[in-house]
């Protein structure tokens, strides 16, 4: 995209004044050819009158004082996107350090073509895994930007489990998930009481895919093992597939791992900053 076309994006979006457009185009547009979002290589390429400290002071002041509506960027982003096809949305964690301080944040991406794009994201207040209001907040935000009939599914690691998480996505907002659990993780046992599913699983050999279907946190779920090598298992837990469709379908999560790491080290240097 050049940059008259955001510029004329952004006009149509956004209520702000002309130069204030042009000013976040030229900085859209800095990020793609810098490869980093450090004040200065970014104001290198924010136009100006004056020198390079003119064109810091601009970008600072624009960093500092307008507010920018996430929700109107993310329907932007979900438009420019948008295909015939439903999206998946990946949610994950990803935290670095800041001299003493913690920088952890709780992030939705949308995937396409095997790349994941942030929508929403939420500062966590503390170190550690998110909690389930977080995560519900998290998702209400999606939602703001993406009709629920768009997404295909929610797809994410096996720390965001719990009986609040599961029974907000499947009861509550009626999204489709596909998340994975750990083996530890205990169902309910014919006989009565638990078991944990290291031991429904145990004659799994490696490269081998078992199903089951039974209920976890209370919730109605499609459960599906893969063996690994040293006796390990991939159990990806799910409210509408199983088999080998559930796991293609939360294969895709890996795509927030790059995003992260691509935001973090080796393309937008978010820790650099």
């Amino acid at each position: 995209m050049q940059n008259d076309a955001l510029y004329s994006l952004l006009y149509a979006n956004f209520d702000w004044h002309p130069s204030r457009i042009s000013a976040f185009t030229d900085l859209v547009m800095g990020v793609i050819k810098a490869k980093t979002i450090t004040i200065k290589e970014l104001a290198m390429n924010v136009g100006s009158k004056g020198d390079l400290h003119a064109q810091i002071i601009k970008t600072e002041r624009f960093l500092l004082k307008q507010k920018i509506d996430y929700v109107s960027l993310g329907k932007i982003i979900f438009n420019l996107i948008k295909k015939e096809n439903k999206i998946m949305i990946a949610i994950d964690r990803t935290n670095w350090k800041f001299g003493k301080k913690d920088i952890n944040f709780l992030v939705a991406t949308l995937v396409l073509d095997g790349i994941s794009i942030p929508i929403v994201w939420e500062l966590l207040e503390s170190q550690g895994n998110s909690n389930t209001a977080e995560r519900q907040a998290l998702i209400q935000q999606v939602l703001q930007i993406i009709p629920k009939e768009n997404i295909e599914c929610i797809v994410a690691y096996r720390e965001f489990i719990g009986e609040g998480w599961f029974k907000y996505l499947d009861e509550t907002q009626g999204l489709n998930f596909a998340i994975r659990v750990k083996k530890s993780e205990q169902i309910p046992h014919p006989n009565g009481g638990k078991v944990k599913l290291s031991h429904v699983f145990k004659d799994i050999n490696e490269t081998d895919i078992m199903t089951h279907k039974n209920k976890i946190y209370k919730t109605p779920i499609q459960i599906t093992a893969l063996g690994l090598p040293q006796e390990e298992l991939l159990i990806v837990a799910s409210n509408y597939v199983m088999g080998q469709e559930a796991l293609t379908i939360y294969k895709k999560r890996w795509s927030i791992e790059r995003t992260f790491k691509s935001l973090k080290t080796s393309g937008f240097n978010i820790e650099d900053t």
